[in-house]
């Protein structure tokens, strides 16, 4: 029997530390904030590490612990 290998994360070390709130906080405020001028290069590696982490915690939760909102229920957002 195979098993699937555990999901990677895409993401570093610090944004992993972020409490969900504060985690859907930061990707809250710069998807308002690419909805009125261009992310920086910067902002987007940053909107594609948080994205990437929320990703994963929606894949390792299951139960009344996950998260559904719009950023965490697939699909997810556009990178």
């Amino acid at each position: 029997m195979e098993t699937n290998p555990p999901p990677r994360r895409g993401s570093p070390g610090w944004i992993r530390a972020y409490s969900s709130p504060a985690l859907h906080g930061l990707a809250l405020r710069l998807m308002k904030m690419g909805t009125t001028t261009d992310l920086s290069e910067s902002q987007e590696w940053l909107w594609r590490a948080v994205i990437s982490e929320l990703e994963y915690r929606w894949r390792t939760t299951s139960g009344l612990q996950r998260c559904s909102c719009m950023l965490c229920v697939p699909p997810f957002p556009d990178e």
